[in-house]
C-alpha cells in the first residue's frame, strides 16, 4: 500500500535553492510509518483541470495500485483566469475532482479529497479575510459526499489555526520575511500562498491529525 499524493505549489517538493518553501507533502513522510511509501506528484500551477489535461496524472496513473490511498488537493489555481486552469466551483471544478476520483477507483485505490490550504490575507486591522477561497471548498465537500469519499477540510482547519495566531505570529508559516534573512530570497518574500518549511509540518501535521480523527489510515500514521 502506498499513499499518492496530487495536487499544487502547496504540496509539491522543492529542492534545496528553494529553501525555506516547502511543500506539506515533501513532510508528510514524517508523519507515516517508514514502511509505507509516500509519493508526492504535486505540481506548482496546477489546478484540478490542467494536472490532468497537461499529462501530469497520467505519469502518477503509472504508480497507482490496487489498495493505494490517493489524496486529491486542488483549488488555488482553479480560480485563475488562464482557460487551460480555469474551473467553475459547481460545474467544471467538480467535474474534474469526479475524473481523479472515477479513475483512482478503476485501479482499485482510495481517494480522498482536501480543501487548499488558506491563503494567508489579513485586513489593515489585522483581520483574517473571509472566504478567500470562494466557493471551491464547499464544492469539493458537497462533491465528496456525494461520492461517499473521505474529505480533510484543510482551508477551514488552516483558516481557525491563522485565525488564532494573528497576522505578525503567522508570518513563519508562510514565504513571509524580510530581507537577508535567508540566502535564496536575499530580497526577503511576502508570499501569502506558499509555506515554509515549518508550515509545511504544520499542514502535515493537520492532515495527520484529521486522518486519525476520521480513523483513516491509522495503522500508517505515526
Amino acid at each position: 500500500m502506498k499513499i499518492i499524493l496530487l495536487g499544487d505549489s502547496t504540496i509539491q517538493t522543492y529542492g534545496a535553492d528553494r529553501f525555506p518553501q516547502t511543500g506539506w507533502g515533501q513532510v508528510f513522510p514524517r508523519f507515516v510509518r517508514k514502511e509505507i511509501p509516500v509519493l508526492n506528484f504535486g505540481k506548482g500551477g496546477a489546478s484540478s483541470k490542467s494536472f490532468y489535461e497537461q499529462g501530469y496524472f497520467g505519469i502518477a496513473k503509472a504508480y497507482i495500485e490496487a489498495g493505494d490511498f490517493v489524496f486529491i488537493q486542488f483549488g488555488h489555481n482553479d480560480q485563475k483566469p488562464e482557460e487551460y486552469r480555469r474551473t467553475e466551483p459547481y460545474t467544471t471544478y467538480q467535474e474534474c475532482l469526479k475524473r481523479l476520483i472515477d479513475e483512482a477507483r478503476e485501479l482499485k485505490a482510495q481517494p480522498l479529497l482536501l480543501s487548499s490550504v488558506y491563503r494567508r490575507h489579513f485586513d489593515s486591522e489585522g483581520h483574517l479575510l473571509a472566504n478567500v477561497h470562494g466557493e471551491y471548498p464547499v464544492a469539493m465537500e458537497s462533491l465528496a459526499k456525494k461520492e461517499e469519499v473521505p474529505f480533510i477540510d484543510v482551508c477551514r482547519l488552516s483558516a481557525d489555526s491563522l485565525h488564532n495566531l494573528g497576522e505578525e505570529e503567522s508570518r513563519k508559516l508562510y514565504m513571509f520575511f524580510g530581507p537577508g534573512i535567508h540566502p535564496n530570497y536575499p530580497e526577503g518574500s511576502s508570499d501569502n500562498t506558499h509555506l515554509s518549511y515549518l508550515g509545511a509540518f504544520w499542514i502535515a501535521g493537520m492532515v495527520a491529525t484529521e486522518l486519525k480523527t476520521q480513523n483513516i489510515l491509522t495503522e500508517c500514521l505515526i
